[in-house]
């Protein structure tokens, strides 16, 4: 299998991570640090240990072929609509695989619902594994815009809402918001040193310190500035930078390209923590994307308390596994995930339940 990039136009998109634009940037600057070994049209083909430790072990064990979407790393849910079953149908008969990973599975209007995923998987004969992955938070922007969002929450949120703008009202707030793909590189140059900075510890580090990362988020960006769909912000209490983030919205849906605006990226600078400015940023935040026109906000996906207090409706979504029957290393893995992720499987009763979006 060639590495080969196969756009698929007749694909409906749904946010940005899906689009070609993403496909491209991904392939460019983060194909090789994931292994990939090829891609085809929208998948991913990938060579993996099949443990992840102890790496003296992994040395001698047989590598996992292990098929995952472009982009698997990515933030916002995936999905499985018609064009991209076929695709997979073909790839399965064509290519030796062991495994095969949908991360951040969602129900999409024109995809498949996980009821109905999950059984024509089944009949494919690979019996997959399903279990619950972190849901995605969004909130709904009626008519009304920010004082009408307010209104709809319970009045301990709306109290504490209110607060935290009149906490900082004497340290004249100022949220920027820069589009022009002239502001991206010195934005970011600042975004990656207070990232890096935040996230070092004596065991981990920022993904920005790989300068694949860096070149990847440079390139999608200017892209997106290109197709008006990017939203970079400055927040500053007393004229100093406490929070900088990145948004975005789809340019290329068949939908409206207002439909919804994703917050992707947010650091604080460690300059006035008590405030919680990254908190209060996303209201800004909020507040810019209710006067844009935008129809839903989404908060990303994660258990933090924040989104879930945040948010007027909650995006359900899914791991799913399918190992080759005829694969032993296949096997091999599958038992490992259902041993690591055993209080996430879900049975089969749930999955023919199961819901994609829920009000809160």
């Amino acid at each position: 299998m060639a590495l080969l990039l196969k756009p698929n136009l007749n694909e409906t998109i749904y946010h940005p991570f899906e689009s070609l634009l993403y496909k491209t940037c991904w392939l460019k600057h983060l194909a090789q640090k994931f292994a990939m070994q090829a891609n085809y049209d929208y998948f991913g083909y990938f060579t993996k240990p099949i443990l992840s430790k102890p790496k003296v072990l992994t040395r001698y064990l047989p590598k996992l072929k292990k098929i995952e979407l472009l982009g698997h790393n990515g933030p916002f849910a995936n999905s499985f609509c018609e064009n991209r079953l076929s695709t997979f149908k073909e790839l399965i008969k064509t290519e030796k695989w062991d495994a095969f990973e949908l991360k951040g599975y969602v129900s999409r209007p024109s995809g498949y619902s996980l009821k109905a995923l999950y059984q024509i998987f089944t009949e494919l004969g690979l019996s997959p594994l399903v279990m619950t992955d972190e849901p995605e938070y969004l909130i709904q922007m009626e008519d009304g815009g920010f004082e009408a969002y307010l209104a709809k929450k319970s009045k301990k949120n709306r109290q504490s809402i209110r607060r935290r703008f009149k906490k900082v009202e004497h340290l004249s707030p100022e949220f920027q918001v820069y589009q022009s793909a002239d502001e991206i590189n010195a934005f970011f140059n600042c975004f990656f040193r207070y990232h890096e900075t935040y996230w070092k510890t004596d065991t981990t580090e920022s993904y920005f310190s790989d300068s694949q990362e860096r070149a990847f988020i440079l390139d999608f960006s200017t892209g997106l500035s290109k197709q008006g769909g990017l939203h970079l912000h400055r927040f500053k209490l007393n004229d100093t930078l406490v929070n900088m983030g990145m948004a975005m919205h789809n340019t290329s849906s068949e939908e409206s390209s207002k439909d919804i605006f994703y917050g992707h990226l947010t650091i604080n600078t460690g300059e006035y923590l008590d405030y919680a400015p990254g908190i209060l940023s996303t209201f800004y935040e909020l507040q810019y994307a209710f006067e844009q026109g935008f129809r839903w906000f989404n908060l990303g996906y994660g258990l933090n308390p924040f989104k879930a207090n945040a948010a007027t409706h909650k995006l359900n979504r899914y791991k799913l596994l399918l190992v080759n029957p005829k694969s032993l290393v296949g096997h091999a893995y599958l038992m490992q995930m259902k041993k690591k992720h055993s209080s996430a499987l879900l049975n089969h009763e749930t999955i023919q339940n199961a819901e994609g979006i829920s009000e809160l």
